[in-house]
């Protein structure tokens, strides 16, 4: 790994669970991934993460608010 290759590190923000992460490289290989401890908070994470692999692209799938509820349609084993 040279000082200039690019990673992207995807992260799933969730509330009321642990965060799952993942780490690809330039040629979209994953090199990590796994689940943000409990006992760290999440930028605390992100920010090791990026001191890690610098020059990343940070991609965060955080919803705007909670849902009111389930939602009726869903993906799931290949159907709707």
């Amino acid at each position: 790994m040279t000082s200039f290759d690019k990673h992207f590190i995807g992260v799933d923000i969730q509330s009321n669970r642990d965060c799952p992460y993942a780490v690809f490289n330039e040629s979209l290989q994953l090199i990590d991934s796994g689940w943000i401890p409990s006992n760290i908070s999440n930028s605390s994470f992100i920010a090791q993460l990026c001191s890690e692999y610098p020059h990343s692209y940070v991609g965060l799938d955080a919803p705007q608010l909670p849902l009111p509820c389930i939602r009726e349609w869903y993906w799931r084993r290949g159907r709707w």
